[in-house]
C-alpha cells in the first residue's frame, strides 16, 4: 500500500516496482527463512539503564523476527520492556539484533557482546550479534525487506 500510494503521488508505475525491485528479494527471504524456523532471535531497542528493552509480542521487532523467520523468545508479553539477565540467558537467543541508535548510545559492538546479560548467550558466544537501521528494520517499508534478509544471512552463516 505505501509503494502504490507513493507510486501515484510521483507518477511511477507500482507493479514495475514491486516486480523488478521487491518480488526477487522476498523471493530470497523465503528462500533464507525455512532454515530458521528453530532460531531464537531477540530485537534490543537500547540499553536502558544498562537493562535491554527488548521487542515482545505485536512490536515492529517481533515482526522482523518473524519475517526472517525466526521464534521471538520474549513473544509472552506485549510491547518493549527492560528485560533482565537471567531472562535473556535463559532465552538463549541464536542471534541477537540490536538498532543502530542502541549500540551507538551503548558503545562497541564488543562492549556489547560482554556485557553481562549477552556474553553467555549463543549469539554472544558465536558472535552472532548485528546492528542494524531501526528505521530499515522497524518501519516495515521497502527497507525492512533487506534487514530481514540480512537477518536470516547472519543466522544462515552467509555474512
Amino acid at each position: 500500500n505505501k509503494i502504490e500510494c507513493i507510486s501515484s503521488v510521483i507518477g511511477i508505475d507500482s507493479e514495475a516496482i514491486i516486480n523488478t525491485t521487491l518480488a526477487p528479494k522476498i523471493e530470497k527471504l523465503n528462500q533464507l527463512t525455512h532454515k530458521n524456523k528453530e532460531k531464537k532471535i531477540i530485537y534490543i531497542l537500547g540499553m536502558q539503564s544498562g537493562s535491554p528493552l527488548v521487542a515482545g509480542n505485536n512490536t515492529s521487532g517481533d515482526g522482523l523476527i518473524k519475517i526472517s523467520g525466526g521464534v521471538n523468545p520474549f513473544s509472552a508479553f506485549e510491547g518493549w520492556k527492560p528485560v533482565g539477565t537471567e531472562s535473556i540467558i535463559e532465552a538463549s537467543p541464536d542471534l541477537i539484533i540490536i538498532s543502530e541508535r542502541g549500540l551507538k548510545g551503548f558503545g562497541t559492538m564488543e562492549d556489547l557482546r560482554m556485557h553481562t546479560a549477552l556474553y553467555l548467550t549463543p549469539a554472544s558466544q558465536n558472535n552472532k550479534i548485528i546492528s542494524i537501521d531501526g528505521m530499515a528494520s522497524l518501519g516495515f517499508g521497502p527497507r525492512t525487506i533487506d534487514s530481514a534478509i540480512k537477518v536470516s544471512e547472519t543466522l544462515n552463516g552467509i555474512n
